[in-house]
């Protein structure tokens, strides 16, 4: 078994140390606010300044503070998940997504046939037909994947599409399983690492059979690659929660 990739763990003892000295100079930033006028002398350009510190301070402690909250509770539900011999995955909506891509595709139709496009220049023009062009493919691409949907039994893997099989496969005959993210790709410098955020993706190379591509949802993600695991399976995680 060969395993790439995503072993990270969150550092919550750093988060802790962050959000305790966050919540230091908050509490005094905020006192300032509130008696500063009372007990010393204050410039009025200084007391803006510090109300704008106090506000994005809040905003970045509480943000950090939630974000450390549902990331423990995400690991809590990960470490729950247990490995049937038989069960059933189907393909992540993706409905937000479509809709978006959806509504930025009538945008751009519309600037193109109002002409309000070539005011941005030739770059412009060139940006919107390669939307044009791109958009309704990703599209297709993320309407025809949400009705693939796979049926696991023991070391079998049976592909449907609209509730059709049509394929399957042993888990030996796997040559590779590859997750990774919807996200844009990009490196984060200070880990030298790639990073692949979104939502899940599964990408599986077997012998015999076509490469499926499945959106996942982050349970059917945790589910998938453990149950890949069990069976050591050569797989390839570049997904990031």
């Amino acid at each position: 078994m060969k395993i790439k990739g995503n072993n990270d763990m969150p550092d919550f003892k750093s988060r802790k140390i962050t959000l305790n000295i966050m919540l230091f100079v908050l509490l005094i930033s905020l006192m300032i606010v509130l008696f500063g006028d009372k007990l010393f002398e204050i410039e009025r350009d200084f007391e803006i300044k510090n109300k704008i510190f106090c506000g994005f301070l809040a905003f970045f402690y509480l943000a950090l503070l939630g974000d450390t909250y549902f990331t423990k509770k995400r690991m809590e539900a990960k470490e729950k998940i247990e490995v049937p011999n038989e069960f059933k995955v189907f393909a992540f909506k993706q409905n937000l997504h479509i809709l978006l891509y959806t509504f930025v595709l009538l945008f751009d139709i519309f600037l193109i046939i109002s002409g309000k496009g070539r005011s941005s220049g030739i770059v412009g023009i060139i940006f919107s037909i390669a939307l044009l062009i791109f958009l309704p493919y990703f599209i297709y691409n993320m309407i025809k994947r949400r009705y693939y949907s796979l049926e696991v039994k023991s070391k079998n893997i049976k592909i449907f599409f609209k509730n059709e099989k049509i394929g399957s496969f042993e888990i030996k005959n796997i040559s590779l399983v590859k997750f990774f993210g919807s996200g844009v790709f990009s490196k984060k410098r200070s880990f030298l690492r790639k990073r692949n955020g979104g939502y899940p993706i599964v990408k599986i190379h077997a012998y015999g059979t076509d490469t499926i591509e499945i959106p996942l949802t982050l349970r059917d993600y945790w589910l998938l690659k453990n149950y890949f695991k069990r069976y050591r399976a050569n797989i390839d995680d570049t997904y990031v929660e």
